[in-house]
């Protein structure tokens, strides 16, 4: 008989990195490790969970990405170890209770890499996720209601 729990755990399991860090600041910004005019390293493997105190959700933006495409990546995953995306360009932006940022560079090729931005967030009793005026006034974002890991 198959055990269902571990295949979903296995199925949803966060990446495994050679360097890790976990954020618990509610509100904090991180590079790949490279100034913005300089390349990031070649083999690098690195993770940052961002798991706030706040008691409702993160939101991550993503100010610059430059990754050498189809060799080089940054992915954002969920609570529960789902790949949620990559960010495609400045200015992508990602929520959940808890997020993983998962950065892979191969042996060759580097680029300026990224710089994100996370900042806890209220989910109203609407269920409207509202973006602290200080970040981005005005900006409402609906909440995407079904999507484990909220």
């Amino acid at each position: 008989m198959i055990d269902l729990l571990a295949l979903v755990a296995a199925t949803l399991a966060t990446p495994t990195c050679d360097t890790s860090f976990t954020l618990y600041a509610e509100e904090a910004e991180f590079t790949d490790g490279s100034a913005a005019s300089d390349n990031y390293d070649n083999n690098r493997d690195a993770c940052w969970e961002i798991a706030p105190s706040c008691e409702d959700h993160v939101v991550l933006s993503f100010p610059r990405v430059d990754v050498e495409e189809g060799y080089d990546f940054v992915q954002v995953y969920d609570s529960w170890g789902k790949l949620m995306g990559k960010p495609a360009s400045e200015g992508s932006t990602f929520s959940g209770s808890r997020l993983t940022v998962h950065f892979h560079s191969d042996e060759s090729v580097a680029k300026t890499g990224f710089s994100a931005h996370y900042s806890c967030s209220v989910l109203s009793e609407e269920h409207t996720l509202i973006i602290p005026e200080e970040n981005h006034a005005d900006e409402v974002v609906p909440a995407p209601f079904g999507r484990r890991g909220w």
